[in-house]
């Protein structure tokens, strides 16, 4: 049925796996993971207590599944693991505080889960908080961020500190990333750095650690734009606003050379799935712009690379009666400018 807040994670012999919000099991959370052949349910179809949004899936070292969500019942955040036979609660149902929207899951190099929230216990700041293996308890302060906190996206470094990258209320809904350093939250470089609005923002680092963060430009008419930290300050990433159209939720992921790509619902091709990648000097159109069979949207689009530096992207497929659809590049990345100017 109707899949919704897609979520996309590989294992490590890159076999895909999408959460979402199954309209078919009355809205509740479902994984599926490809086989190599067909798609197969991961445990039980709707194994959520109730209705799941703001649904996050990542998979530990081992490749066991994990999926963080808002529960229907109080709205706050629960987070489940698929045991290889059935979904188990990993320490409490809805252990945060209160309504816990924008939700970001992670591992440590530990296998520790933390989850990064919009935590409407604490004025809507950001907060995260970890498993240590009974029960879950806060990193740092609660609702460490300057105000509300939208779009979290927590990934850990290579050093194994966790960095949250969201959309700054206290600094005018520009992008703001901070790092735990083991005793607090720190700024990452400037609060609220991007020229204007930063919605939809999404972290990740490229081989040397160096931060990089995606988000719609509201400076520059929603199009997508990355900056990166290059240890003193945040630079643009190749030119500001470097889609066709509006960039909505772009997603962004780095292969293991240190190119960023980013995936978004492409409002310059009727909101179809787009994915482009930096190649050092500019921005290219990995294969072609707007291929979704429909606009890519429910929720948010995923984005993934295997080991090959192969892209894959998760989106509820208008185009097919909103249920969940997966695609992979198949053939070389180097982007459609790249191969006409080859011929």
């Amino acid at each position: 049925g109707l899949a919704t807040f897609p979520s996309l994670a590989l294992n490590n012999i890159g076999d895909p796996y999408i959460a979402f919000r199954d309209g078919g099991n009355t809205n509740k959370a479902t994984v599926m993971k490809f086989n190599g052949t067909t798609w197969v349910t991961v445990g039980s179809a709707g194994f959520s207590a109730g209705l799941a949004s703001d649904i996050s899936l990542a998979l530990n070292s081992s490749g066991e599944p994990y999926v963080a969500f808002q529960v229907g019942t109080n709205s706050s955040v629960t987070v489940m693991k698929f045991n290889g036979t059935t979904w188990d609660i990993v320490g409490s149902a809805g252990f945060s505080s209160g309504l816990a929207t924008h939700i970001s899951l992670a591992f440590n190099s530990s296998d520790e889960p933390y989850v990064a929230f919009r935590d409407g216990a604490n004025f809507y700041k950001a907060t995260v908080m970890k498993f240590n293996g009974t029960s879950w308890v806060t990193v740092g302060s609660a609702g460490f961020s300057a105000g509300g906190a939208s779009n979290n996206s927590l990934v850990f470094n290579s050093s194994g500190e966790p960095y949250v990258a969201y959309s700054d209320g206290g600094n005018s809904l520009k992008a703001t990333v901070m790092k735990f350093n083991g005793t607090s939250w720190v700024t990452i470089g400037s609060a609220g750095f991007s020229a204007g609005s930063a919605i939809y923002t999404s972290l990740d680092f490229n081989s040397i650690g160096e931060p990089y963060v995606a988000y719609s430009d509201g400076n520059n008419s929603s199009k997508a734009t990355v900056m990166k930290f290059n240890g003193t300050s945040w630079v643009t990433v190749g030119s500001a606003g470097f889609s066709a159209g509006a960039a909505e939720n772009p997603r962004l992921t780095l292969n293991s050379s240190g190119e960023p790509y980013v995936a978004f619902s492409d409002g310059g091709n009727s909101g179809k799935a787009t994915v482009m990648k930096f190649n050092g000097t500019s921005w290219l159109t990995v294969g072609l712009a707007g291929f979704s069979a429909g606009a890519a949207y429910g929720g948010g689009i995923s984005l993934a690379l295997n080991s090959s530096g192969d892209p894959y992207t998760a989106y509820t497929d208008e185009g097919n009666s909103y249920k969940a659809t997966v695609m992979k590049f198949v053939g070389s990345s180097t982007g459609v400018e790249d191969i006409n100017a080859l011929s």
